[in-house]
């Protein structure tokens, strides 16, 4: 049994389609890469694992996690399904901020309200995964606000939110992308580390074809709401299957031994 599938899913708005009868599945301990351009439907397709699509979509098809059945939950089984089974890091780190709040507030905020933790024990939860994820003085930075951080400094700190309830997958929907070469590393660093140690499941969804071959088991391809291939990662950049592909992997730049582009 797959830690998350997607079976057949359809998703749609009146008069506009986003996602076309997709399989996709995670296994446990399994990184897959989810890629295609902007528009292709990728982050519909994680936030439909959370349960986290709007009202207002029209689906079909299937959605389980561990076996369960997404699509059929109550509100109170979708917020235990986003705490125990289901972690989000998103791309942009600082809109999961409030702004007037202390960071503190956000990183223990699942532990203290969906798991009901006394805050000193999730003070000292999210403070040894800041250091996990490479962040000093860890537990001065639970009283700062967001506007003190720097955006690599505020990724990691929604990782460590992520992993505090230890859910047994992580949607990392373009968590590397606006960030600098040496931080994007770390922050795969942290990644890599958090599925060796935990046996984690991630779904990692990126347009950066290159990072998906080197992070990834396998790599799903999405276009236009549809999935057009699906290879292992070495696989899919040696020799794609689909025209599509091939296009994408065509566009990736590739640098002479100066650096410039060739």
């Amino acid at each position: 049994m797959s830690l998350a599938e997607l079976r057949d899913l359809t998703v749609g708005f009146p008069g506009r389609p986003i996602l076309r009868g997709i399989d996709l599945r995670v296994e446990a301990g399994e990184v897959v890469g989810l890629v295609g351009e902007s528009g292709s439907g990728k982050s519909t397709a994680a936030m439909s694992i959370a349960g986290a699509l709007p009202a207002s979509a029209a689906v079909s098809g299937q959605i389980t996690v561990d076996g369960r059945d997404v699509l059929g939950m109550s509100p109170a089984e979708l917020r235990e399904l986003r705490t125990r089974k289901v972690g989000v890091v998103q791309q942009e780190p600082r809109a999961a901020f409030n702004p007037v709040r202390p960071v503190g507030h956000f990183l223990t905020e699942q532990l203290r309200t969906n798991l009901g933790w006394p805050q000193q024990d999730a003070d000292d939860r999210v403070v040894g995964l800041m250091r996990e994820c490479g962040l000093r003085e860890p537990q001065a930075m639970l009283a700062r606000y967001p506007h003190e951080f720097s955006g690599g400094m505020l990724q990691r700190l929604v990782i460590a939110a992520a992993l505090a309830p230890e859910p047994e997958l992580l949607i990392a929907d373009e968590a590397t992308s606006a960030l600098d070469v040496t931080t994007q590393a770390e922050i795969i660093g942290i990644l890599s580390r958090a599925r060796a140690d935990r046996g984690l499941g991630i779904l990692f969804i990126t347009h950066d074809l290159p990072l998906a071959a080197a992070f990834c088991d396998r790599v799903v391809v999405l276009r236009s709401g549809e999935v057009v291939e699906e290879q292992g990662a070495r696989e899919l950049f040696a020799a794609p299957k689909s025209a599509y592909a091939a296009e994408l992997l065509a566009a990736v730049p590739v640098l002479d031994e100066d650096g410039v582009d060739a």
